[in-house]
């Protein structure tokens, strides 16, 4: 972190170039550069990085205008040590003057609360897929907005304008986009669009069908999907059974990070014929079905 402030290893053209900010094909600039992410932070330039493996969560904060750096590292997997981390930082920065800019220069920040009616948060309540298995529920709780990602706590939304709210929790905002008719049809998440779905809740015939033996040539292993106590699992001979929850239509999430997003493939005779599994660093690992 120090190396950030003095360049003595690579020197200064290695430290701007890791600071060089990435620009997708539609000319949009996110915050990722080249291994670390940058933005703001209550009007103080920001440069972070988070890690997880293992059980271990990890994050790195540094401020150069301060100069002021934080490190929090954990071994639980559960553990959220970037929240923390801006909760540190807020200690040391009281005296800095706060702008509307947050962790990413185009997401807003923590100040500036705003009242907006009630009939526009209702419009913003729903189910938002930001990818395989990753799902947030929007709900309203009096006069404001809570948020729920998969397999995370709820956390209060601040209100920034009629279609943007900050997350604290996540040091991250979303900005809603709504059709004629007023309905919200997707967010917008640190440069991830994030579509509104359908809920789903299937019935016990819709769950039996799916029931069976799915094989993977590639992995040689196998999962038992079957329905237990009126909800679908599929057991693995070397883990505990994995609960597949439904999240919107005919999309499960998994109880196990691996299998964090499960989608059934039909024919178009609409047999299943195999199960997709997904997670944040492997996409629709294919498990043909087998006799059952």
């Amino acid at each position: 972190m120090t190396n950030f402030d003095h360049h003595a290893v690579g020197g200064t053209a290695v430290i701007e170039r890791m600071r060089t900010r990435g620009v997708l094909n539609s000319g949009d600039k996110i915050a990722y550069a080249y291994g670390l992410s940058i933005g703001e932070y209550r009007g103080q330039r920001r440069t972070s990085h988070s890690g997880s493996w293992a059980g271990f969560r990890t994050v790195l904060l540094h401020f150069p205008e301060q100069p002021l750096g934080i490190v929090i590292l954990g071994n639980f997997g559960r553990f959220n040590p970037s929240p923390m981390a801006y909760q540190i930082a807020d200690l040391y920065l009281t005296d800095v003057p706060t702008t509307t800019e947050a962790q990413d220069d185009d997401e807003p920040g923590p100040e500036d609360v705003l009242s907006v009616d009630t009939a526009t948060l209702d419009a913003y309540v729903g189910t938002y897929k930001l990818g395989p298995g990753w799902f947030v529920e929007i709900t309203r709780d009096g006069d404001h907005l809570m948020t729920q990602a998969t397999q995370v706590p709820w956390f209060p939304m601040v209100t920034k304008s009629q279609e943007t709210f900050y997350v604290p929790a996540y040091n991250a905002g979303m900005t809603f986009h709504r059709n004629a008719n007023g309905q919200a049809t997707r967010f917008d998440y640190r440069n991830i669009k994030a579509k509104r779905v359908a809920a789903w809740s299937p019935s016990v015939d819709e769950l039996h069908v799916l029931e069976g033996r799915y094989y993977s040539e590639e992995l040689a292993t196998s999962y038992l999907v079957e329905l237990r106590d009126g909800a679908l699992v599929a057991k693995h001979r070397r883990h505990q059974a994995i609960e597949l929850r439904p999240l919107a239509h005919k999309e499960f999430g998994g109880s196990f990070w691996f299998a964090s997003g499960i989608e059934f493939v039909r024919d178009n005779a609409g047999n299943i014929t195999a199960m997709l599994i997904s997670n944040g660093r492997s996409l629709n690992n294919e498990f043909a079905r087998v006799d059952y």
